[in-house]
């Protein structure tokens, strides 16, 4: 027997763009995210370009709409903020008891702070 999956919501912020729609339009047109490194704070800045999603971590809290009390990695930031738009998208409510699914692809997972960290954990005198 199979079960037939129907993808209903599409959410993404990419260093191409901020939703589906500037993220295609930049596909179609041939742009690219690769650049110089300007937002994250890493030693390696001037070492490589990459692909940077061109929003500080105040406009990622701001545009995820979340508790900028809370400890967010840009990662998880990310992630709030793809999924708003896949639920958008889906034109779902939040009463709705629906069986929903989320496919979730990341390429560093917190790694902006992570190197913050590290650099803490490297000037520290205790073992």
């Amino acid at each position: 027997m199979q079960t037939k999956i129907v993808v209903t919501g599409i959410g993404i912020i990419t260093a191409i763009g901020k939703n589906p729609v500037e993220t295609f339009d930049s596909l179609i047109n041939y742009r690219s995210g690769i650049k110089p490194l300007s937002i994250l704070d890493t030693i390696h800045k001037d070492s490589f370009v990459a692909g940077e999603i061109k929003l500080t971590h105040e406009q990622l809290i701001s545009l995820a709409d979340v508790n900028p009390e809370e400890p967010w990695t840009r990662t998880a930031l990310l992630a709030v903020i793809a999924a708003r738009q896949a639920f958008n998208d889906a034109q779902l409510s939040e009463n709705e008891a629906l069986k929903t699914g989320l496919v979730s692809a990341t390429t560093v997972g917190g790694m902006d702070r992570s190197e913050l960290f590290y650099k803490d954990f490297l000037n520290k005198d205790e073992p």
